[in-house]
Order: C-alpha cells, then structure tokens, then sequence
C-alpha cells in the first residue's frame, strides 16, 4: 500500500540535504512522519539521489537533528562508476560521510572486494576499507588491516599489516 500525504513530501523538501549543498530527492512506497522525534521513516523500494550519488535499499530512517540517513536491507549504492552493496549504510550531511556496514562488496572499473566495513569521505574523496579487507584487480591482490583508496590521486593505501600479490604478466 502507497502512503502519501503532503506534509511529509513539503518536510523532505526542507530538510537539510545529504552529501553537501545540492537537494536530495526521496522515494520510497511509503513515508511515515513522527514530528515528537522529527524522524522520517520510509518504507519499500527506498530510492535516495542527490547529484551523481544513488543508494537503494527497502527502508531508511532519516534523522533531522542530526542530518542522518541510515539505511537497511539490502543496501546499494552507486557514484562515478564506483557500485557498492551491503547490508546497512549511514550517510551524514554535515561530515560529508557514507558508512557501509555488514559484508560490502564493491567494484570499481576493473577493482573488485569486500571488507566487513567501508567508510567514504566526501570532501577527501577517499573510501577506508576495514574488517578484512581485501581488493583485486586481475589476478593482483591486496589484503590488509584497513585499506584507503584516494580515488582522486589513483593511489591505494594499506595501514596495519598487509599482504600483496602481484601477477608477473603485469611487471
């Protein structure tokens, strides 16, 4: 069953924007208000955009006092060609931040991994792999503790110990 009501479309379109200053557009099969906690829960085929940043899953909270959006079942997320899934996501507007949680596998060009956690910061453009990270590309590999990858240098970064192995077609 669709719920629409208008006070909660004219609330999503004042709450403060996810992931900087442009707007964030809602969709879902049903929205449900509750003014006391000033949260919107929306329920069924979720769908959050804002510019080139697309997540999915099948029921979010959105909490305006602190300008959060956690998202449940089913997680997927897509920006510049980088597509993600997991089972639980946060993303917060005023750090600029989306946390996955929950066995993220992700694929980036010719990249591809999983890690237990992964942590995007917008405004350094870097996504933190952690709780068994690991990446490949072909048959090259890299496992570490935590693995930072600066998407707007092309660089990959292990903290922790670590462990690479490099195909000798490559070199």
């Amino acid at each position: 069953m669709k719920a629409f009501t208008t006070p909660i479309i004219l609330f999503l379109f004042l709450i403060f924007p996810l992931f900087g200053a442009s707007n964030v557009d809602i969709e879902a099969d049903e929205f449900e208000y509750d003014g006391a906690k000033d949260i919107v829960t929306a329920k069924g085929n979720v769908i959050v955009t804002q510019g080139d940043v697309v997540i999915k899953s099948d029921r979010g909270v959105y909490k305006k006092a602190v300008q959060e959006i956690t998202l449940f079942d089913g997680v997927t997320m897509e920006k510049d060609g980088i597509y993600l899934t997991c089972q639980a996501a946060v993303a917060n507007s005023l750090k600029n931040t989306v946390e996955a949680f929950g066995t993220v596998n992700y694929t980036f060009e010719d990249i591809k991994g999983t890690a237990g956690k992964a942590f995007y910061n917008m405004k350094t453009n870097e996504v933190e792999l952690s709780d068994n990270p690991v990446a490949y590309q072909g048959r090259d590999l890299v496992k570490g503790e935590r693995i930072i990858i600066d998407l707007n240098r092309n660089k990959v970064i292990t903290r922790g110990k670590a462990r690479v192995k490099l195909s000798v077609d490559k070199l």
